[in-house]
C-alpha cells in the first residue's frame, strides 16, 4: 500500500508540473503573439519547440497534448467537420484509457484489502490501509458503483471499458498511407494569393488573423461561384 501512496503523491506532482509546462506554451490559436512562422515549423516541420514561449525544457507529452488541442482549436474555427470529429474521437479513447487506469488501481486497493483480511492472523487493517479502502470505496461511490461485491462489480465495469475501448479504436478512421503534406511552399502560395486579392498577409501575421483572412477570401470566392452559376441559369 506504500507504493500505491506514493503513486498517488508522484501523480498529483506529475499533474502539477504538467499544468506548469502547459502554461508556458502557446495553447491557443485567439492568443495572438502565436505567429504564422511558429505555426509552419509545427505543421510543416513538426517542430515541437515553436510551442514554447520560452527557451525551457517541457515534456514532450505536453508539447503532444498542446499540438492536439490546437489542431481541435483549428478544425473548428475552420469549420472543418472531419478534423474535429478525429480529434474529438482521439479525445474519447484518451479519457476512456485513464477511466480504465482508475478503475484497475481501485481494484487493486480492493483486491490488497481482501487479501488482508484473508490472512490467520487478521485482525484488523492499518489506519494507512483503512483510509485508502475507504477513499476508494468513496470515489467507486460517487462513480455509481456500489454494492455487496465491489470486486465483482469493478471488474465488470472494467470488462465494459475495456470493450468501449476497442470499440472506439476500430470506430476511429485509418490514418491515409500516401496523405499529402502540407509545405512552406503551400503557405507561401497562399499569402500570395490573400495579397493578391486584398487581405494584408504574411508570415509575421498571427494564426487567428490568417484563419480569419482566409475564411472571408473563400467565402467571397463561393459567393462569386454562386453569382456566375445564377447567370449562368439566366441565359
Amino acid at each position: 500500500m506504500k507504493k500505491i501512496k506514493e503513486y498517488s503523491v508522484f501523480e498529483n506532482i506529475g499533474n502539477a508540473i504538467f499544468n506548469l509546462q502547459h502554461k508556458l506554451t502557446y495553447n491557443k490559436l485567439t492568443d495572438l503573439n502565436f505567429k504564422m512562422d511558429r505555426y509552419i515549423s509545427l505543421v510543416v516541420d513538426r517542430d515541437m519547440s515553436a510551442l514554447k514561449r520560452k527557451k525551457l525544457p517541457i515534456q514532450n507529452k505536453v508539447l503532444l497534448s498542446v499540438f492536439d488541442e490546437l489542431m481541435t482549436e483549428y478544425a473548428t474555427l475552420t469549420n472543418n467537420k472531419e478534423v474535429e470529429a478525429n480529434m474529438k474521437a482521439k479525445t474519447t479513447l484518451e479519457t476512456l484509457v485513464r477511466k480504465q487506469n482508475i478503475l484497475v488501481s481501485a481494484l487493486m486497493v480492493l483486491q490488497v484489502v481482501e487479501a488482508e483480511k484473508r490472512k490467520k492472523d487478521f485482525v484488523k487493517l492499518s489506519d494507512e490501509l483503512t483510509l485508502t479502502e475507504n477513499n476508494t470505496i468513496a470515489f467507486l461511490k460517487r462513480s455509481r458503483i456500489t454494492g455487496d461485491n465491489l470486486i465483482d462489480r469493478l471488474q465488470n465495469e472494467i470488462s465494459i471499458v475495456n470493450i468501449r475501448i476497442e470499440e472506439q479504436k476500430n470506430a476511429m478512421p485509418k490514418a491515409k498511407k500516401e496523405e499529402s503534406k502540407v509545405t512552406l511552399t503551400d503557405y507561401m502560395r497562399m499569402f500570395a494569393v490573400l495579397n493578391k486579392n486584398g487581405y494584408k498577409a504574411s508570415i509575421e501575421m498571427s494564426v487567428l488573423e490568417f484563419i480569419q483572412a482566409n475564411t472571408l477570401f473563400r467565402q467571397e470566392c463561393e459567393n462569386n461561384e454562386k453569382q456566375i452559376e445564377k447567370l449562368k441559369s439566366k441565359r
